[in-house]
């Protein structure tokens, strides 16, 4: 695929990667970066074997970068507040 037909695809089908991100719960700013940071990974061309399958092949990198993306968000959920933190038995004899 060349570099021409590339940015068109991107231009025809830019929309298509966000909203199915949205479809995955991402919230629209999301959905935007993602969508992005896939085509911009996908401008490695010479892995694509078949260029009408190019929406897809996008997409299969944004959800990707969207479970990764998921799951550092979610290892680093803060702590919830403890109303009374537990004593120490040897602070309470």
């Amino acid at each position: 695929m060349t570099t021409n037909a590339y940015g068109s695809a991107y231009v025809e089908s830019y929309s298509k990667t966000v909203g199915f991100m949205r479809s995955l719960r991402a919230s629209p700013q999301e959905a935007e970066d993602l969508a992005q940071s896939a085509w911009v990974k996908g401008r490695k061309l010479d892995q694509l074997r078949n260029e009408d399958s190019i929406v897809g092949w996008i997409n299969t990198i944004a959800i990707n970068l969207y479970r990764r993306t998921t799951r550092e968000r979610d290892r680093l959920q803060p702590l919830p507040a403890i109303a009374h933190p537990p004593v120490s038995s040897y602070l309470a004899a």
